[in-house]
């Protein structure tokens, strides 16, 4: 069993609902459905997300109930404003961590790591 744990790799199990629920995901099906959230924005493709107890004191399997900050990595249409950009994407996340999860969210950090360039752009942000 401890293999195919190991081959699984779903990561932490993070906290859901209040404090007094007994409702836990594991890492990885809440960093699909932040990267599916970020992805479902015109010209935003996500990347690497990561979850992690805001508690420094968690270890990595440790059930650790509280906020959680999520750091995302994603990519936009170069015609876009960053900053426009990374604040849409962090609020679809914090809206996603508490409508679809039902997830304490403390912080989002979002980091566009790349610029897309597909020919479709018109020279104008969307955010506007």
């Amino acid at each position: 069993m401890d293999v195919v744990h190991l081959e699984l790799r779903p990561g932490r199990t993070l906290p859901l609902g209040a404090t007094t629920d007994d409702d836990w995901i594991v890492e990885a099906a809440a960093a699909k459905a932040f990267r599916a959230a970020a992805d479902s924005l015109p010209g935003v493709r996500a990347g690497s997300c990561r979850i992690a107890p805001l508690n420094p004191a968690a270890g990595p399997r440790q059930r650790v109930r509280g906020p959680v900050a999520v750091r995302i990595e994603i990519m936009i249409d170069m015609s876009d404003n960053l900053q426009e950009a990374a604040e849409h994407v962090r609020q679809r996340l914090l809206v996603t961590a508490q409508r679809a999860l039902g997830m304490e969210v403390g912080s989002v950090d979002v980091a566009v790591v790349d610029v897309l360039d597909d020919g479709s752009s018109e020279g104008r942000s969307r955010w506007r």
